[in-house]
């Protein structure tokens, strides 16, 4: 538990769906050191065939202050971060719900194919 980082309840989890391997002794359970090495493999092999960056879901809600007058929809997904380490955020509107949501996930469809976005990046202002 401590080499992972993991709680208990997530170990049984990780035996229960047979991606630790385990073997017992007496009423000891043991997790080989070769174990805990192709789990390491294992979620580096997953993580290499997602996006670079984990995001929320593609959900639009409504404006702020600055366009209630104009009654849009805004939404704003994470693109991963910059070579400066500041976030790059993806921002979209429209006038309904359903197109602001349709042109989120549009944005971030390109996002994963490796296109450049067209929309505005939304960057924070200085005061």
């Amino acid at each position: 538990m401590a080499l992972l980082n993991l709680s208990r309840t997530q170990i049984y989890e990780l035996i229960r769906t047979s991606r630790l391997v385990t073997v017992t002794q007496g009423r000891r359970r043991l997790v080989p050191a070769d174990s805990i090495t192709d789990y390491v493999q294992l979620l580096l092999a997953e993580y290499a065939g997602r996006r670079a960056w984990p995001r929320g879901v593609a959900t639009a809600k409504a404006a702020s202050a600055g366009t209630e007058a104009r009654q849009r929809w805004v939404g704003r997904a994470s693109l991963g971060y910059n070579a400066d380490g500041k976030r790059r955020i993806g921002t979209v509107s429209a006038r309904t719900k359903t197109e602001a949501k349709n042109k989120l996930r549009a944005l971030l469809r390109d996002h994963d194919d490796g296109l450049p976005t067209q929309q505005r990046l939304h960057r924070r202002r200085r005061c």
